[in-house]
């Protein structure tokens, strides 16, 4: 059985002295699956993300991760930006690269900070109104569609799908209550 692991340990962050807003933290090969667990790579960016903007008022609301490539066990470096810093809410954004690595970016989030509030807004029990299934509709009727010649043919095709045989170019109609 693998060795139980500390997450918020093994995801301590250095702030780059260099430059605001940047992070440094090396991940523990414990976290490897096949690369490093994305969880893992998510709450590192998250951490940082939170300790950018430096507000315990608001606690992480949502969030969401795009994982653009595999970071392997060791260094990374995140970069947060805080995209709106608000009274009750604030959004914030981070990058997670591998030094050296060939991608720039492995990890993208987005995150909503935001306090709890009282709201006139509630959830409403709605019904489904009751309504027969697909088998028990009765048939569409076939409609009539012109043909070349100007008579009518039965067809059950969608509208403005082209025949398979047909070697003509469709042509733009307009519809029943425009004026072209």
């Amino acid at each position: 059985m693998p060795e139980a692991r500390d997450l918020r340990a093994d995801t301590t962050l250095t702030p780059d002295p260099a430059v605001p807003g940047r992070y440094h933290a090396s991940i523990p090969d414990g976290w490897r699956v096949v690369y490093v667990f994305g969880g893992v790579t998510m709450y590192t960016a998250l951490r940082a993300m939170q300790e950018t903007l430096a507000r315990p008022d608001l606690p992480l609301v949502t969030a969401n991760a795009i994982f653009l490539a595999p970071v392997p066990p060791g260094p990374v470096e995140i970069d947060v930006q805080v995209l709106r810093d608000g009274r009750r809410a604030s959004q914030v954004a981070a990058d997670l690269r591998v030094p050296g690595g060939p991608d720039p970016v492995a990890l993208r989030v987005h995150g909503v900070f935001g306090a709890a509030h009282d709201t006139d807004l509630a959830w409403q029990e709605v019904r489904f109104p009751e309504v027969p299934g697909p088998g028990d509709l009765p048939r569409r009727p076939s409609r009539s569609a012109p043909t070349r010649s100007g008579t009518s043919r039965s067809t059950t095709r969608r509208r403005g799908a082209r025949s398979r045989r047909s070697t003509t170019p469709a042509r733009a109609t307009s519809c029943r209550g425009c004026a072209s």
